[in-house]
């Protein structure tokens, strides 16, 4: 009998993405994030989350300063 053996790594990478003007945030290279973990990064990474329709919207910070202006 013959066998052969490879080792295969997989690592995640998030990033969380405005919905609005694009602009992307690396939240997490390595493990796989849970939902809480893509939201709490998104939310240390002053991005926030508006409701809209059945969903939310992700805005970076400089898209919530337009929208407050």
């Amino acid at each position: 009998m013959a066998f052969h053996k490879e080792v295969v790594e997989t690592i995640y990478k998030t990033v969380v993405i405005c919905d609005k003007c694009g602009k992307e945030k690396v939240l997490n290279i390595g493990e796989q994030l849970s939902w809480e973990g893509h939201m709490n990064g998104a939310l240390h990474r002053d991005y926030t989350f508006m409701e809209k329709g059945n969903g939310f919207e992700t805005l970076c910070p400089d898209c919530q300063k337009e929208d407050v202006e």
